[in-house]
């Protein structure tokens, strides 16, 4: 009942499912369309998408989170302009990866995406933290947990094959992907 009377917590959780939907399409999605778009093999895709996936969404879920305090300078309200702005990035990012035809472009846009996706775990977390009375913050948190897992890493991976599927044709992975981010 609190989740659907707080707007910040609602849309909180609501923004994070949708970002979580883009997440896990990149992240499940990135490595076939190396191998299909761009004659990778498995192991170097899995290289350059392990490398984006770890390590720079490590620096830049570290980094986002002190930057987005920073910013933010105590108002829960500015917690967002961070990963809004890593996420809005991330579009245009994500549709440049699936059109390119360069081999060495195409890597350096994985490693952006490292960069952007990584940016939205810890503001939205903090917010829902801050405005959820201590003693339900653990019930919020598992309903937030529950949404973004069950339909954000569950749906958007799906929804990707799916407009795969439906375009057809060389490069539609790449396509599928720029279209649900």
């Amino acid at each position: 009942a609190f989740v659907g009377r707080s707007p910040q917590v609602g849309l909180t959780i609501a923004g994070l499912t949708i970002a979580t939907i883009s997440s896990a399409s990149i992240w499940v999605w990135t490595t076939p369309v190396l191998v299909r778009q761009h004659g990778m093999t498995l192991t170097e895709a899995g290289l350059i998408v392990g490398t984006a996936a770890g390590l720079m969404k490590f620096i830049s879920t570290a980094g986002a989170g002190f930057l987005a305090d920073w910013l933010a300078k105590g108002r829960v309200d500015r917690l967002w302009i961070v990963p809004s702005g890593a996420l809005a990035l991330s579009a245009p990012v994500c549709i440049a990866m699936g059109l390119t035809d360069s081999k060495s472009m195409v890597i350096a846009l994985v490693w952006i995406l490292g960069l952007t996706m990584g940016a939205h775990y810890s503001a939205p977390k903090a917010t829902i933290a801050s405005v959820t009375p201590s003693h339900m913050r653990g019930a919020v948190a598992a309903i937030q947990e529950l949404m973004i897992n069950l339909i954000g890493g569950g749906f958007g991976p799906l929804l990707t094959g799916f407009i795969s599927d439906f375009l057809g044709g060389r490069g539609s992975a790449g396509r599928a992907l720029g279209a649900v981010v």
